[in-house]
């Protein structure tokens, strides 16, 4: 009895494994005949070919991007919506299969072309970091909250939110709507938009405003901007104009780039663009410096400067006399060739020649001493001047490493705004 089972057993297994077998045989010849439909621009005929052949074989994934660009084709040749829906929901099911890989840029590409063509905005370009994917939520409504998996991640409109592979949960509500909940698996390097669109509470008051707000709260048409700094007090001015901090710090304010400045007593002023959203908390951490700093800053940043120059000088210096020395050396080398009489031929040229590389070993130092000096001064006077440019822009004044075609070095770098 247990012989017969497990032929039995052995013939379900070799009858399956034949399956197998001949169903990725029959996928491959059904694909071979869309790629041939395809190339001659018989979309629908290659279409139906394709789909025969994830019937067959549901691992044949090159089906699936083959149909996302059938269908875009088709899309343009009818005008129908249906076709780019469906080369978007076939590049997903590919990008889902295959996040990585030598055709994932160019399902990305067709996403954005037909969602283009539907009258859709692209999805953003962005450079996931390890092994994670990134949601593009949109709504309706500016300023709703936006959280995931029970975290509030920002409001409406956002930037991308790179999150881990797998199921998350997105909620979208706002004071006078109905709040949005729905959930989304995240695929590795690939990108999920999730469109909201948000219903009115029946229940809620027509104006939302008239809810009250309290101190440090966003309202529905300004954002928070929360300044963390350890000195006090400080004087806080947005585009000029002078703001009351409440006991956390901060203070509302119209949505838009802002300058905000902040001052203290004893302290250098601290400065910075401040992007403000309306329904949002910006957080400021503001690092004030003493006056003291500035003043050391200053004061090694020109000692430095003199050393610099004084060691440059005495290279260059040294680099002549270097140069002389050899030059004396040669002179006479070549008078005695000519065999004019010089006392002490040798001892003159040896001694020539010693001293050419005595100048020679000075120069180096002192030319070595100047470089490493001027990139302390440099350093010195960056930090004298203080980092008080917009975020993002580069520094006044840096000093790099740069190539040439020859060779390496050291160069200063003049950064300008934008």
């Amino acid at each position: 009895m247990a012989m017969r089972s497990g032929l039995v057993v052995c013939l379900l297994v070799l009858g399956s494994s034949g399956r197998a077998v001949a169903d990725a045989r029959t996928a491959e010849i059904l694909m071979g005949e869309c790629q041939k439909h395809f190339n001659a621009m018989e979309y629908e005929l290659a279409a139906s070919k394709c789909e025969a052949a994830l019937r067959a074989d549901a691992t044949v994934v090159g089906a699936m991007r083959y149909l996302a660009v059938i269908n875009r084709a088709l899309g343009k040749k009818t005008g129908e919506p249906r076709h780019y829906q469906q080369c978007i929901a076939w590049a997903e099911m590919y990008l889902r299969e295959r996040p990585t890989g030598k055709f994932t840029d160019r399902m990305r590409d067709e996403i954005n072309a037909c969602r283009k063509a539907l009258g859709q905005r692209e999805l953003p370009k962005i450079d996931t970091q390890g092994q994670t994917g990134a949601l593009v939520i949109t709504c309706d409504v500016d300023g709703a909250t936006v959280t995931i998996d029970d975290l509030k991640r920002g409001g409406t409109p956002m930037n991308p939110v790179q999150v881990t592979p797998g199921r998350h949960t997105v909620t979208v509500y706002k004071y006078g709507y109905l709040p949005f909940t729905t959930t989304v698996d995240v695929v590795t390097k690939q990108i999920h938009e999730v469109k909201v669109a948000l219903v009115r509470d029946p229940n809620a008051p027509l104006e939302p405003a008239s809810r009250p707000v309290g101190p440090g709260e966003p309202s529905i048409e300004r954002g928070v901007v929360r300044v963390e700094c350890a000195q006090s007090p400080i004087r806080v001015f947005v585009d000029g104009k002078s703001q009351t901090l409440t006991a956390d710090g901060s203070f509302d304010y119209e949505p838009g780039i802002h300058v905000v400045r902040v001052e203290a007593d004893g302290y250098d002023t601290w400065e910075r663009r401040v992007a403000v959203v309306r329904g949002q908390i910006r957080d400021v951490k503001v690092k004030l410096r003493p006056f003291a700093a500035r003043t050391t800053a200053r004061k090694w940043a020109w000692t430095l400067t003199a050393v610099a120059a004084a060691t440059a000088a005495s290279g260059v210096t040294c680099g002549l006399l270097e140069n002389r020395s050899f030059n004396r050396a040669e002179d006479l080398y070549q008078q005695g060739r000519r065999g004019l009489q010089v006392p002490d031929l040798r001892q003159k040229i040896g001694d020539a020649k010693t001293q050419g590389d005595r100048y020679k070993i000075i120069s180096s130092v002192s030319i070595a001493v100047s470089l490493t000096a001027l990139a302390g001064a440099v350093f010195f006077w960056i930090r004298e001047h203080g980092d008080e440019r917009p975020a993002g822009e580069p520094p006044a004044l840096a000093l790099q490493p740069t190539l040439w075609p020859g060779g390496a070095g050291l160069v200063f770098a003049r950064g300008f705004g934008r």
